[in-house]
């Protein structure tokens, strides 16, 4: 019977030096202010302003889960977690920042997947394309006020090679080989459309392996059928520009090729 007292005295001690422990590795975390940070340095570890980054939490906050455990992770730093990872594109930097600390890289991923998972589906609207002829006039409005503008403009329209892990060789769906790009290494070639003077994002397109050319992924763009549809109604003075590696078309303007 001595010998269970001890046992059990023994978990007990055991058990809430592990919750003093934890308390104070929650405190470490949460005494870190990122804020307090120089706003060049915040947007390089975040690419977003401070009061940009504010005004996300504010909006987004509700939409995540509360944390009811002693030693969960607070929606504030569920948010930077997931704009840090975002922009550095990887767990490793995300972890080693103080005010992550000691955030492992599988609380870091549930952050990402809860984050960006209230993003997809409370604001689709952040991310929004022009279709009505008012939202057609403001934008060629505001391309108008940049240097050298030209009329009809509502965006412009290229792909970005974002890096990847290298996906497993013999994989009979998505072998690792679509994803090698011609500059040499794995990535998803992503289709950006945004405006100018806000640099705003109008439309993305990220379902396409590295190994696809630019001109490729346009030829299946939600975007170009909507542009496609919008000419056939009647609409012929709309267009985006695009750099050589797309075609020429009603809708899309492209570098003149000059000839000498």
């Amino acid at each position: 019977m001595n010998m269970n007292i001890y046992i059990h005295a023994f978990y007990t001690i055991v058990l809430r030096f592990r919750i003093r422990m934890n308390l104070n590795r929650r405190q470490l975390r949460d005494m870190s202010d990122p804020f307090s940070l120089t706003e060049e340095t915040f947007k390089g570890i975040y690419r977003l302003s401070r009061q940009l980054t504010r005004d996300l939490m504010t909006d987004l906050s509700p939409f995540l889960q509360d944390n009811e455990r002693v030693l969960g992770i607070p929606k504030h730093l569920k948010i930077l977690a997931t704009l840090n990872f975002l922009a550095q594109g990887s767990y490793q930097k995300a972890v080693g920042q103080d005010f992550f600390c000691p955030m492992s890289q599988k609380s870091v991923s549930r952050c990402v997947e809860e984050v960006t998972g209230a993003l997809v589906e409370h604001f689709p609207h952040f991310v929004h394309f022009p279709s009505t002829a008012a939202e057609k006039t403001q934008e060629k409005q505001l391309f108008m006020t940049v240097p050298h503008g030209f009329p009809g403009i509502i965006g412009a329209v290229d792909c970005t090679h974002v890096a990847i892990i290298s996906p497993p060789v013999e994989d009979p769906q998505y072998p690792a080989i679509v994803f090698l790009n011609r500059k040499g290494y794995y990535s998803i070639n992503v289709q950006i459309v945004r405006n100018f003077t806000r640099l705003k994002i109008l439309a993305i397109n990220a379902r396409f392996p590295g190994s696809v050319h630019d001109a490729g992924i346009w030829t299946t763009s939600i975007v170009k059928n909507l542009l496609h549809t919008s000419y056939e109604n009647g609409d012929s003075s709309s267009w985006l520009i695009g750099d050589a590696g797309y075609p020429l078309e009603p809708w899309l303007m492209t570098p003149a090729q000059v000839t000498t």
